[in-house]
């Protein structure tokens, strides 16, 4: 599914994401980890998360997990 994606520093890092076809915006919040990975969590119960880490053309490749659904595969441009 299409989404817009936007990374932000404003009080730490963070992230906000809609689907294209809804436009509602999901807040992240969250950081790199030790390992470089960027891990971005919505604060809902379950909360989804966002694994990612820099390719070498500057996309961002990872995963996308929701509890109880099979991880997805993001690609971010």
């Amino acid at each position: 599914l299409p989404i817009t994606f936007v990374i932000h520093d404003h009080y730490g890092l963070g992230a906000t994401y809609f689907y294209d076809k809804h436009g509602r915006p999901i807040v992240l919040d969250g950081g790199p980890a030790d390992d470089g990975t960027l891990r971005l969590e919505e604060s809902g119960p379950p909360p989804a998360r966002f694994e990612l880490k820099e390719a070498t053309n500057g996309e961002l490749h990872g995963t996308w997990t929701h509890e109880g659904k099979a991880a997805s595969l993001v690609r971010l441009r």
